[in-house]
């Protein structure tokens, strides 16, 4: 009989950006490796993006609970709304608005485990919160339990907690790490500080990257570019976290370069920023794309594009998508302050330029020496396969696999 997974993923397609492909290859991995997999996911969230072209492998059960997110009682995009709500949150909610879930999610997660049996739980974080529901089922009965931690659960400068608040996270967060089985993390930095945090219980950290799906981009057609022009493109979300208008800037000086944007500006404020740098030709703008239309995108550009903000706590920050553009194999720009993870991986992996936010002319000057270059040389080692195998390694399938995988390759 096969062993069971069931994966815990607040965010899941039809749910767009990095957040939700996370879970959605690991589901499909694990199946794809003889797992019985079930997904608890969300529906009715009020959310930026969605793509309804990925479809999870038949196989895969899906349920979805409905969420208690405040988010979802809001209208409209943009405009400094959701930033406001993200402060407040902060002051008011331990880890995050999605603690409100807690009740179902734990009824829908033990509910799974007496109809079904689980051998392993995978939680996904953000939202940290729904830790606390697996953490309780975990415990009560047994299971092997994984926590997948994109972000830091606590001492995350990007989200501000009051005193209590604050106090409350830590002390859940000290329950989490010790009650897992295996805690997984994207960075480096996040692993080095969670290691230093709980030295004896540094042995269950470990690090797995975000990834790409070589399937997807053999799939995923080049579209026609301008061939007379510099082709830039940034394919993400416009946030408080990043920084659109460095790039802006140099666009205005150097009237060969194009910008194709493709994702969702959060902030609402990109129309008024090309308008005052007079660059409106010079920006294509294509709104979010699915999946395969995006990796069509960053196969034909001439430049990937980064944008992190200057801001405290960036240090921490990879961006998901940087695995992507690796996948693409073009050069990478990455505009951000110094010392982010991000430009660490691109300098290891010669695969790309770092300029620091505002500097227009040093800027303009990467972009020409990065045109006609080619990106990350070696980037297997980034696929999902390749990440993913050390979930093998943490479950109770691991010896069955490695059989077959043997097996395989011998005949």
């Amino acid at each position: 009989m096969n062993k069971s997974v069931l994966i815990v993923s607040y965010y899941f397609p039809p749910m767009g950006f990095s957040g939700a492909l996370r879970g959605y290859y690991l589901a499909t991995f694990l199946a794809g490796r003889g797992y019985d997999v079930t997904v608890i996911t969300t529906e009715g969230v009020k959310y930026i993006a969605f793509d309804d072209s990925l479809k999870a492998p038949d196989g895969i059960r899906i349920i979805k609970l409905k969420t208690y997110d405040p988010q979802r009682y809001f209208s409209g995009k943009g405009k400094g709304q959701f930033g406001i709500l993200r402060k407040i949150n902060a002051q008011i909610f331990p880890f995050d608005n999605k603690i409100l879930l807690f009740p179902s999610l734990k009824r829908a997660i033990e509910r799974i485990v007496k109809e079904r049996g689980v051998d392993t739980i995978v939680s996904t974080s953000p939202p940290p919160s729904l830790h606390l529901s697996c953490m309780r089922i975990a415990k009560k009965y047994g299971i092997n339990w994984i926590v997948d931690l994109r972000d830091a659960l606590t001492d995350n400068q990007l989200k501000k907690s009051n005193g209590i608040v604050s106090f409350v996270e830590h002390r859940e967060e000290k329950k989490i790490i010790s009650a897992a089985s295996k805690i997984t993390v994207t960075t480096e930095n996040i692993l080095v500080k969670l290691k230093e945090k709980y030295p004896n219980l540094r042995d269950k950290i470990v690090l797995v990257r975000n990834g790409f799906s070589k399937i997807d981009f053999k799939k995923a057609k080049k579209i026609k570019m301008q061939k007379e022009k510099i082709n830039i493109a940034y394919i993400s979300r416009i946030s408080h976290l990043t920084d659109i208008e460095s790039i802006l800037k140099a666009l205005r000086e150097n009237d060969d370069f194009v910008l194709h944007f493709a994702g969702v500006d959060a902030t609402g404020t990109l129309n008024d920023l090309i308008e005052r740098y007079e660059v409106d030709g010079n920006v294509i703008r294509y709104g979010y794309l699915p999946h395969e239309d995006a990796l069509s995108l960053m196969k034909s550009a001439d430049i990937l594009l980064i944008t992190l903000a200057a801001v405290e706590g960036m240090e921490d920050v990879t961006t998901a998508k940087l695995y992507e553009y690796f996948g693409a194999g073009k050069p990478i720009l990455l505009i951000a302050p110094e010392g982010t993870e991000a430009e660490k991986l691109i300098k290891r992996e010669r695969a790309g330029e770092c300029v620091r936010n505002g500097a227009t002319d040093l800027i303009a000057d990467a972009i020409r020496r990065l045109y006609g270059k080619k990106g990350c040389v070696n980037p297997q080692r980034y696929t999902w396969e390749h990440s993913f195998e050390l979930f093998l390694d943490y479950t109770d399938n691991k010896d069955n696999y490695r059989k077959k995988k043997r097996e395989a390759e011998n005949n």
